[in-house]
């Protein structure tokens, strides 16, 4: 479970969130909604660890990976776009690397001493860490997850400098998706994206093993990829365990409750009189 406690942010005299205490189940599919400015974005950048909120904690499982894309990613450059995304499974190969090295100990050291125990130890903790995120077909894997998000076969040598940044943009979701973190945090993803690759990318987020909290305008996509809403208001967040169009409705019923009590309020205050 991903959560905040207590936590507070404020931009100069403008207190942005205030006193939030929210928490993601593992596996659960979140859209952050609210006006602009309400903190969606701060929200998501101090789940990445890549802003410090002024007060409270974040707390996140023991060992697990976040990964987080920004609404804007600037000066992608130097590398193809294949190379780009193959970057994805660094820690991978160098997992491998060490489970390697790993095995060259053991085959070198006493199998009576307490040194081979130590390794072996080791050993078991990086082939169950393998288990855990080791992947075979990494090739195919990327060519189908950059063909999903709009790249040809003829664009996989391009530089990614040469590109413009809505196409530097879905490199980088392509590298982050191939990542598969397993908390996975996405600030507007669909602002680059045309139908065809929004589409991929819903039958993506809908098989996606891991938990993932967003956001997003497009009220479509939101329906579709998420069934838990967190509204950020007032500095607050506040969860309701539905779709976004099911949201709309039971807020649009919770504003007509609270203007009918007002103008009750107003009517009692005009009967009583001064």
């Amino acid at each position: 479970m991903v959560s905040l406690a207590g936590v507070s942010k404020r931009y100069g005299s403008q207190v942005v969130l205030q006193d939030v205490s929210w928490s993601v189940p593992v596996g659960a599919r979140v859209g952050l909604t609210g006006p602009n400015g309400a903190g969606k974005s701060t929200i998501l950048k101090i789940l990445a660890g890549v802003l410090e909120p002024d007060a409270g904690t974040l707390a996140v499982p023991r060992g697990s990976q976040v990964g987080y894309l920004p609404q804007h990613i600037m000066g992608l450059g130097g590398i193809s776009v294949l190379d780009h995304a193959l970057q994805a499974f660094a820690d991978l190969h160098a997992l491998e690397e060490r489970r390697g090295q790993l095995e060259h100990q053991l085959a070198t050291v006493d199998p009576q001493s307490d040194d081979y125990a130590t390794i072996m130890d080791r050993y078991m903790a990086v082939c169950e860490e393998w288990d855990h995120r080791g992947r075979y077909d990494i090739e195919s894997e990327t060519e189908t997850v950059l063909h999903g998000l709009g790249f040809d076969d003829g664009d996989m040598d391009r530089d990614l400098g040469a590109l413009s940044g809505g196409w530097q943009m879905r490199a980088a979701l392509a590298q982050l998706l191939l990542r598969r973190p397993d908390v996975l945090l996405l600030d507007e993803p669909t602002n680059y994206l045309d139908l065809e690759a929004r589409n991929w990318l819903e039958e993506f987020l809908a098989a996606y093993q891991g938990t993932v909290i967003m956001v997003a305008h497009d009220r479509y996509f939101l329906d579709v990829a998420v069934n838990h809403i967190a509204e950020v208001l007032h500095g607050k967040v506040t969860d309701y365990a539905m779709n976004y169009s099911r949201y709309l409705d039971e807020r649009e019923t919770r504003l007509e409750l609270a203007r009918a009590a007002y103008e009750n309020q107003k009517e009692e205050i005009e009967r009583i009189g001064p």
